[in-house]
């Protein structure tokens, strides 16, 4: 590609990539051999996250216009038009059993559950920050995982805000504290948060304990994306300024930091046998590219 990958996501099989570009289009690759599928063209700026439905017949992409967009991957034809996000509609997280649902989060601190096939309906949760970027549903789809930033004016701290996926109206949420500010974040299928910040990754429990613990890296990153492997076992994190570090997340241990100078990476996403890791750079001259690196050799 020669726009600026902005996002990426793995179909449930693994067998397609979808990538989302900083020109309002989202593309669909064929992992194997990495040809060419659908183009899909409907935003009005940069796509900031796009994801996969659970049962791989729909894909959903959101930008920084307001607009979510739903496709059938069938025939690449547009299902619905989606609006009700005022600062971006910056994360996506698909029901991992119920193909019709999703939340869409944003930069104005609003979440929305949305239903494919009801535009005009969505439910809004309350979150604890001033803003909220990511927001993630638990793969065993108990919890719904808001991850915002709070007191923007005075100290910037990082708060995540977890509804159970279908309250009771007298249920609410629990919040988690975190020092640093996230600038991305992931949710393993053993329910740890990743939160990558402007100097540290953090890697937490979410529903024992709940606290964060500080992964082994440098300083002075400012991390843009981070992943784990599906069965939650390893966690990789790309920075700006092309440092890419994958952890042991039962041990915390450093398994790979790699760095690629005068290259900055966006987005991650592992293969399904946890062997290879795509990841979507841009060179300083702003050429984007995607690269397959084997997890083992780098």
């Amino acid at each position: 590609p020669t726009q600026i990958v902005i996002a990426m996501a793995k179909s449930p099989d693994g067998k397609l990539l979808a990538t989302a570009y900083d020109n309002g289009r989202v593309r669909l690759w064929s992992v194997d051999g990495w040809e060419k599928r659908q183009l899909f063209a409907g935003h009005h700026d940069l796509v900031l996250s796009v994801a996969f439905t659970c049962d791989g017949r729909h894909l959903i992409s959101s930008g920084s216009d307001n607009i979510v967009k739903v496709w059938n991957l069938a025939d690449g034809a547009e299902v619905m038009t989606l609006r009700g996000n005022k600062r971006g509609a910056s994360s996506i997280a698909p029901h991992p059993k119920d193909a019709t649902l999703f939340l869409t989060g944003s930069y104005d601190g609003t979440v929305l559950r949305r239903k494919i096939g009801v535009p005009q309906e969505w439910q809004e949760l309350t979150t604890a920050g001033e803003t909220c970027p990511d927001a993630h549903i638990t793969q065993d789809g108990k919890y719904l995982v808001l991850v915002g930033v709070r007191n923007q004016k005075t100290k910037p701290t990082g708060i995540l805000t977890v509804w159970k996926s279908n309250p009771a109206k007298e249920d609410r949420p629990f919040a988690i504290g975190v020092e640093a500010v996230p600038t991305c974040s992931a949710i393993s299928s053993k329910n740890q948060v990743a939160l990558g910040c402007t100097n540290v990754v953090m890697l937490g429990d979410l529903i024992g304990n709940r606290t964060f613990l500080t992964l082994p890296t440098s300083v002075n990153h400012v991390w843009r994306a981070v992943a784990f492997t599906s069965d939650g076992s390893k966690l990789a994190a790309a920075a700006q300024d092309g440092a890419l570090v994958i952890w042991d997340c039962n041990t915390g241990k450093v398994l790979k930091n790699l760095q690629r100078n005068e290259v900055h990476f966006n987005a991650l996403a592992f293969s399904p046998d946890h062997k290879a890791l795509s990841v979507a750079r841009c060179t300083q001259g702003q050429r984007g590219a995607i690269t397959l690196s084997d997890v083992d050799t780098g």
